[in-house]
């Protein structure tokens, strides 16, 4: 309990606006991966929180986050497990206070190396 106590004491303003604004680096380097790819999907969520989708419409529910097919959310998972880079198997992350721009950095190039491996598979 004191351990908690002390950690929402840390965590002040500004750090929530350093790790939501890492939340938003994250989200466009994830949707640069996409693009430059050429894997269809989308990249979610707000402040330090955000999910990866393989699908072409727009998230904006759970039926069309649904769409995303359970296998490819799998091999991600996994790619990214591979590379030091650990989402739920749902493809979701969060930024958390010891993370740095490095951090984000080194996720948005094992997804770009992780979307390049399974393109093959992705794009079926």
């Amino acid at each position: 309990m004191v351990a908690g106590a002390v950690t929402l004491d840390l965590l002040s303003r500004s750090e929530i606006e350093r790790i939501n604004s890492l939340g938003d680096r994250l989200r466009r380097g994830l949707r640069s991966a996409f693009a430059d790819s050429g894997v269809r999907g989308q990249v979610v969520g707000i402040g330090s929180l955000l999910q990866v989708h393989f699908v072409d419409e727009l998230v904006t529910n759970y039926r069309s986050a649904a769409r995303t097919p359970k296998d490819l959310r799998s091999l991600l998972h996994l790619s990214l497990l591979n590379r030091g880079v650990f989402t739920s198997t749902r493809n979701s992350l969060c930024i958390s206070t010891p993370m740095t721009e490095i951090e984000i950095d080194q996720a948005v190039e094992a997804f770009r190396k992780s979307f390049s491996d399974l393109r093959a598979v992705i794009t079926e």
